[in-house]
């Protein structure tokens, strides 16, 4: 999966009016742990404040945070006990354990059969920490990206709608996204959230992406860094690391 030319233009746009932030490459320290719980651990009152995050790059949850998110998620759309047992294996199995039934598929907060994982950050700088879910696709080139994020707003979880603020801030209403998130993911610094992702693939002299078999000329590779503040996603900072084959 590639960005569109629309994209590139509008990244183009982006980067000659926005604030530069670090290097996607860079990683500030310490490490950040991810393991705890948003403002649900604080308290459940709308317009909590989750534990402040320290500078540095934000780890994935542990399996306990994991299970936590998938039992209430279950829990409070009503899901009987037995289901969501079944629907949290179906989680950890991944893609390496047994199909999941159709009704794992229709009633589970995520997609069966994939990769997935959580991390919580306050990802969208309002000075509260969500849960974000992640995917990976296990076939062909194993892109990965966002497939939810869940915010805690009068005791209970919905759904933020992360997805629909990059396609209309940044896609002109598309749907063509990163391959990738980046390495790291979610870092702060500065005390600000920000989101890195990542596109990489061989191209043909003609520019055009190839097979991992198929002969190529160079490898594209363009990193993000993306700050979600106020309702928006802009981009803050964009490295090309471009190389010809050798």
């Amino acid at each position: 999966m590639r960005i569109t030319n629309v994209v590139f233009a509008m990244i183009a746009a982006f980067a000659g009016c926005t604030p530069r932030a670090p290097e996607p490459g860079a990683v500030p320290e310490p490490t950040v742990s991810s393991g705890v719980a948003p403002a649900a651990t604080v308290t459940a009152s709308a317009g909590a404040q989750g534990p402040k995050r320290e500078d540095g790059v934000v780890a994935a949850a542990s399996k306990e945070a994991q299970k936590a998110l998938l039992v209430r998620l279950c829990g409070e759309k009503g899901l009987p006990a037995p289901l969501t047992e079944t629907i949290v294996k179906a989680w950890f199995d991944g893609p390496y354990g047994p199909v999941a039934s159709d009704e794992v598929y229709a009633k589970a907060p995520f997609t069966p059969g994939e990769g997935h994982d959580v991390y919580v950050a306050d990802v969208d700088n309002d000075g509260r920490d969500e849960w974000i879910i992640t995917v990976q696709n296990m076939v062909g080139q194993h892109n990965d990206g966002i497939e939810t994020v869940w915010a805690e707003r009068e005791g209970k979880l919905v759904e933020l709608p992360f997805l629909e603020v990059v396609s209309h801030d940044l896609l002109d209403g598309g749907k063509d996204w990163h391959a990738n998130t980046g390495a790291p993911f979610i870092v702060v610094d500065q005390g600000v959230t920000y989101l890195n992702f990542r596109d990489s693939y061989p191209v043909d002299a003609q520019g055009n992406a190839v097979g991992p078999t198929d002969e190529r000329v160079r490898i594209v590779d363009l990193r993000y860094r993306y700050v979600w503040k106020d309702g928006h996603v802009k981009l803050v900072d964009k490295v090309d690391g471009t190389d010809h084959v050798k």
